[in-house]
């Protein structure tokens, strides 16, 4: 640990993603990998046994609560690549039952710490040892990557919270890494899909490791910061770029309350203030925060959103910003022509799609999108319907998702998660429709104009009365 404290590399490791440097790094080191999946198995295979015999004896309601709080155990101590994919999961009531709900919230802040002694060390060795006063004895929070210290600058007197690194963490997430990727090519072969299972995968790790470099962070931040200016209703804590290195950030100490847990009957308005901002993310600044849990987002003292941590951004071009509100318009009309040319662009299918086979799969897939994006979330989802669509698209057509869509996918369902937990009838799509109305009515470019004008007048170019007042009574909800 004191070998890799404060440096930017660990042996031949980088905290920049390359999946190639990591394959040479591990396979020089089989035994190394082999213990880790032995580790992993071992971990999983009591629990596994657990749950079939609870199914076998017919006890699986009975025992849930115990497997549940065995659930959370096994998680913590699979590490980090775990407990990020468990924080996923504790904000789908949809997807996962109440009572492995309860146990995976505890994943938001409630990871075991590692001790007061190293993260001093790791303080002093990236930012010297006389830059705080009045910090917490304990960590306020703990995550899978780091642990957070309330404290004051010495220089001002300024709250801050100090973010510091958990040690050796990279060694475990490369590891899990190069497992992951070996598991998704194999998954690759047999399934036969068009979809990348190794580039999804790729772009998750390199944002991911992306999250380990807190001068990348701190930057992200200050950009963050610039990009939210005209939403008066974001706070964007202040980043100290001078207190801050690789492995410790320092920024300002922002009071608030998380969103999930908010109990008062307005709850669900900052929610949707938070999907607004969302929206504005993806669809203007183009600079979306891809990891709006539940420890990310607060509501600070004066009735604001307060969202946290910056390590998980991805962006969105201008381009594919109108492909998707064109999309939109293209599926408000049942204009399949004009969906396939939107998937086109938002690089769902190649450049060179046959006319024929549009006219008979697009339909597909925006059924597909359509079951998906209903409210309720999963648990009101027709899965079947949605498998039957994927294999019958699957057989002929190269429909593939791409990479960046991941981290929208990502960000948003995590928002659904959020709503979900205060409405079971949530509805996502209904709740962008406000923004979107907003957009095409004060945009002034000539590319919105004709979506306008696409979406309002029919193709006899006679108005479409009850459009038009959708529109307007969902741009002034907005």
């Amino acid at each position: 640990l004191r070998r890799i404290e404060g440096s930017r590399r660990v042996d031949e490791l980088s905290v920049r993603y390359d999946p190639d440097a990591i394959s040479s790094y591990f396979q020089a080191r089989p035994f190394r990998v082999i213990a880790r999946v032995l580790a992993v198995a071992s971990e999983c295979s009591l629990f596994i046994l657990s749950i079939v015999l609870d199914k076998t004896l017919d006890k699986s309601r009975e025992n849930e609560r115990r497997r549940a709080a065995e659930f959370l155990l096994l998680i913590t101590k699979l590490g980090p690549t775990a407990i990020k994919i468990g924080q996923a999961l504790s904000i789908r009531p949809d997807m996962v039952s109440t009572a492995y709900l309860e146990q995976l919230q505890k994943l938001q802040d409630k990871v075991s710490p590692f001790s007061n002694e190293l993260a001093t060390r790791m303080i002093e060795k990236n930012i010297g040892n006389d830059v705080f006063y009045d910090i917490s004895s304990e960590p306020i929070a703990a995550g899978s990557l780091g642990q957070v210290y309330k404290a004051r600058l010495k220089s001002n007197g300024d709250v801050v919270a100090v973010k510091v690194q958990r040690p050796g963490v990279l060694q475990v997430i490369a590891c899990d890494l190069f497992i992951l990727r070996l598991v998704a090519g194999t998954l690759q072969r047999m399934l036969k899909s068009h979809t990348d299972f190794v580039d999804l995968l790729d772009t998750w790790a390199l944002r991911f490791f992306d999250e380990l470099d807190y001068f990348k962070e701190a930057n992200n931040a200050q950009r963050f910061i610039k990009s939210m200016s005209p939403v008066p209703m974001v706070v964007i804590p202040k980043v100290y770029m001078e207190y801050t290195s690789g492995q410790v950030l320092t920024t300002k100490w922002i009071d608030g309350e998380k969103l999930s847990e908010i109990r008062e009957a307005n709850a669900l308005s900052l929610v949707n203030t938070a999907l607004t901002c969302y929206l504005f993310q993806l669809l203007e600044s183009g600079f979306l925060h891809a990891d709006p849990h539940p420890g990310n987002l607060l509501r600070t003292e004066d009735g604001r959103l307060c969202i946290l941590d910056y390590g998980l951004m991805t962006e969105v071009t201008e381009e594919r910003q109108l492909a998707m509100i064109e999309y939109l318009a293209h599926v408000g009309n049942s204009d399949y022509v004009g969906v396939a040319e939107d998937l086109v662009k938002l690089g769902f299918l190649p450049d060179q799609t046959d006319p024929r086979m549009t006219t008979t799969i697009v339909p597909e897939v925006t059924q597909i999108f359509t079951e998906l994006l209903r409210g309720g979330g999963a648990r009101k989802v027709n899965m079947q319907e949605i498998s039957n669509g994927i294999a019958k698209i699957s057989k002929d057509y190269p429909l593939v998702v791409p990479s960046y869509f991941s981290l929208i996918i990502r960000a948003f369902s995590l928002l659904e998660g959020i709503g979900l937990e205060f409405d079971p009838d949530y509805t996502i799509t209904k709740e962008c429709y406000p923004y979107v109305a907003k957009r095409l009515v004060t945009d002034d470019s000539s590319r919105m104009r004709k979506v306008l004008k696409y979406f309002l007048y029919s193709e006899n170019n006679q108005l479409n009365v009850t459009r038009l007042e959708y529109i307007f009574t969902s741009f002034q909800d907005f």
